[in-house]
């Protein structure tokens, strides 16, 4: 995928939906960031919460969690950076 990156001008990159339980959000968000940089930001990212056990089976991951929890990880993984960073006001 790198190489045609770099290599084209017009495609748009990336996976049809992603699980977010196959890789940690840092390393999806790593190879997304390259190969829109390469690509001159044609890169499309689709995460989703992830529901079909024979995959996970496949790549000998359990699912342990609900639906509802592996969506809101999937909320919190796409999360801007400046949201999880910026401090929170005290009240007294």
């Amino acid at each position: 995928m790198a190489v045609l990156a770099a290599e084209t001008e017009r495609i748009r990159f990336g996976p049809l939906v992603s699980s977010v339980t196959f890789r940690h959000p840092s390393m999806v968000a790593r190879m997304a960031a390259q190969i829109d940089q390469l690509s001159g930001g044609r890169m499309v990212l689709g995460m989703g919460a992830g529901w079909n056990v024979a995959e996970h089976e496949a790549f000998g991951l359990a699912m342990t969690s609900t639906p509802t929890a592996r969506s809101a990880g999937c909320s919190a993984s796409t999360a801007r950076p400046s949201d999880a960073t910026r401090p929170r006001s005290r009240t007294r």
